[in-house]
C-alpha cells in the first residue's frame, strides 16, 4: 500500500485549504473595521477577529469535526453581526453630517466612502465655481442607507432642514442612497425655472445611470453634477432642451397595441361566455335570466374597452331579445305558443291580481304565452333589479316599499334621537312601522397643525443660505 500524500500549502492565498480561506476572512474583517469612514462599533468585531486568528494558529492541531463546528460558528456570528451593522448605518435627516459646518468649501457629504476623495474634490471645485458666478448652492449627499424611508420624502425634509440656497431659494440637492439604488434631485423655488424636472430627469437618465450601472460611481456622480453646473451657468442650453422636449412626438403606439390586445382578449372571453350560456339545455327563459345577471359587468367592460366590446354588446342584446321573443313549445300539447303583448285585451286576464300589480308598478315584467290549440297559458316573470320594491312579508308579491321615513325626536349632543319608517304594500295594502335610533350628535374639534409643509423656510443650518424647496426635481434608480 502506498503512503498517503499530504497536501502542502504553498504559503500564499491559494484558496485550496481552510488556513488560507481563514486568512482571507481575517484580512477582510480587519480592512472593513479599520476604515475610519465606517460608523460602526469595533468592540465585538475585534473580539471576532482575535478569535479567528487564534483558530488559524491552532487549526492544524484540531480534529476535522471540531474545525467544521468552529467554521460554522464563525459564519453564524458574522451573519448575526451584519444585522446590527446595517441598522447602525441607516441615516436619519438629523444624523446626516453637514460637512459645511466644518468647511464652507465642502459641498459633498460622503460619510460612507461611496465615491473617492479625488471625485469629491472635483465635484467641490465645480460647485464652488458655480456658487461664485451665480450664487446658487448645490449639496451632494451620498449615503449607504436611510432605512425604510422614502427617498423623496427624506430628500425634501433634508433640504428644508439644512436650508440649501440663498434667500432667493436658488438651492439644489442631489441625494444618492446606495442600498435603495435610487437618487433624486431636489430644486429650490428659485431654480425650478432654470432646472425643470424634465431636464433633471434627462441628466439622471443620460449622464448618471449608464455609469452607475457599470459600477463607476465616481464617473456617474461627477458627470451628473458637471452637467447640472453647466446648465445653471448656461440657461440658454436648458431652453433649447425644453424646446426639443416640447417638439418631441408622443409615441403611444405601444400602449395602444397593449390596450387593443387586452380588449380583444376580454371580448373573446365574453363571446365564449355568451355561446356557452346559449348552448345549455335549458329553457330560453332560464338562459335569458342567466345572461341578464351579467349586465353590469358587460356594460362596465364596454365603457373601458369600447373598441371591440361595442360589437359584442350589440350581439349580446340581440341574443337577449331573441331568447325572449322566440316562440316556445306548449308543455301540454307541444304546439307553438303565441306571445301576447301588454296592450292585448286578454293580457291581464291571464295574470293574478298580484302579478297585475307587479306589472303595473314595474317591479316585475311578465311575458304571457298562450297556446291557441289547447288554451294553455304561461306567464314568465322578468325581475326589474332597479325597482324600489321588495318582497312583501304578508302576500309575497314584489310590491313592498318604504312609504315614509320621519323623525320623532331629534338627536342632540346629550342624547340619541328616535325615528320611524313606515312600509306599505301596493298589493295587499298592509303597512308596518319600525322604530330606529338616530345617533347622538358629536361636535368635531379642529386642531391646528403645527408642522410646516415642504415649502416652509429652512432653518439655515450650517453655512447654507436658508433656501426653500417646493418639492420639484427628478428621481431615478439603477
Amino acid at each position: 500500500m502506498q503512503p498517503a500524500i499530504l497536501y502542502k500549502c504553498p504559503g500564499v492565498q491559494c484558496l485550496c485549504c481552510p488556513l488560507c480561506k481563514l486568512r482571507i476572512i481575517v484580512q477582510w474583517l480587519q480592512d472593513f473595521f479599520d476604515d475610519e469612514n465606517k460608523t460602526t462599533t469595533k468592540i465585538f468585531p475585534g473580539i471576532l477577529i482575535f478569535f479567528v486568528e487564534q483558530i488559524v494558529t491552532l487549526q492544524k492541531h484540531l480534529p476535522m469535526s471540531m474545525k467544521t463546528i468552529i467554521y460554522l460558528s464563525i459564519i453564524t456570528c458574522f451573519c448575526c453581526l451584519s444585522l446590527p451593522l446595517y441598522a447602525l448605518s441607516a441615516y436619519t435627516v438629523t444624523s446626516v453630517p453637514n460637512v459645511r459646518l466644518k468647511n464652507a468649501n465642502d459641498y459633498v457629504t460622503n460619510p460612507d466612502g461611496i465615491i473617492s476623495q479625488t471625485a469629491k474634490e472635483a465635484i467641490n471645485e465645480k460647485i464652488a465655481a458655480v456658487e461664485n458666478i451665480t450664487t446658487a448652492e448645490i449639496a451632494v449627499i451620498l449615503l449607504s442607507s436611510i432605512g425604510n424611508e422614502d427617498i423623496d420624502d427624506f430628500g425634501t425634509r433634508l433640504f428644508t432642514q439644512w436650508g440649501i440656497g440663498k434667500k432667493n431659494d436658488n438651492g439644489l440637492l442631489f441625494l444618492l442612497v446606495y442600498d435603495k439604488k435610487e437618487m433624486i434631485f431636489r430644486t429650490g423655488y428659485g431654480l425650478e425655472g432654470v432646472l425643470p424636472d424634465v431636464v433633471l430627469s434627462r441628466v439622471i437618465r443620460n449622464d448618471i445611470l449608464p455609469l452607475l450601472r457599470r459600477g463607476d460611481f465616481d464617473g456617474g456622480v461627477v458627470a451628473g453634477i458637471t452637467k447640472v453646473c453647466d446648465y445653471i451657468q448656461n440657461p440658454e442650453t436648458v431652453r433649447e432642451i425644453m424646446q426639443q422636449e416640447e417638439n418631441k412626438p408622443v409615441h403611444a403606439s405601444g400602449f395602444f397595441r397593449v390596450y387593443l390586445g387586452i380588449s380583444f382578449i376580454i371580448a373573446v372571453c365574453f363571446f365564449f361566455y355568451l355561446f356557452s350560456k346559449t348552448g345549455l339545455k335549458t329553457t330560453n327563459h332560464q338562459k335569458y335570466l342567466s345572461l341578464k345577471k351579467q349586465n353590469g359587468v358587460i356594460i362596465f367592460c364596454t365603457v373601458l374597452f369600447p373598441v371591440v366590446m361595442l360589437l359584442f354588446i350589440l350581439i349580446y342584446f340581440l341574443v337577449l331579445k331573441r331568447l325572449r321573443t322566440k316562440p316556445i313549445a306548449c308543455d301540454q300539447c307541444g304546439n307553438k305558443m303565441l306571445r301576447l303583448t301588454a296592450i292585448a285585451p286578454t293580457f291581464n286576464a291571464y295574470l293574478t291580481p298580484a302579478q297585475r300589480t307587479e306589472e303595473t308598478i314595474g317591479s316585475i315584467d311578465y311575458d304571457v304565452w298562450h297556446c291557441n290549440q289547447c288554451g294553455n297559458t304561461n306567464a314568465l316573470p322578468f325581475n326589474n333589479q332597479m325597482s324600489k320594491y321588495t318582497i312583501c312579508p304578508y302576500c309575497q308579491a314584489k310590491t313592498y316599499y318604504l312609504e315614509k321615513d320621519r323623525v320623532i325626536n331629534q338627536a342632540t349632543t346629550l342624547s340619541k334621537g328616535k325615528g320611524e319608517r313606515i312600509y306599505s304594500c301596493m298589493n295587499c295594502k298592509n303597512t308596518r312601522s319600525t322604530l330606529y335610533d338616530i345617533p347622538r350628535i358629536v361636535l368635531s374639534q379642529s386642531y391646528s397643525n403645527s408642522r410646516g409643509g415642504w415649502g416652509s423656510s429652512g432653518g439655515g443650518g450650517g453655512s447654507w443660505g436658508g433656501g426653500r424647496t417646493g418639492g420639484g426635481g427628478a428621481r431615478g434608480g439603477w
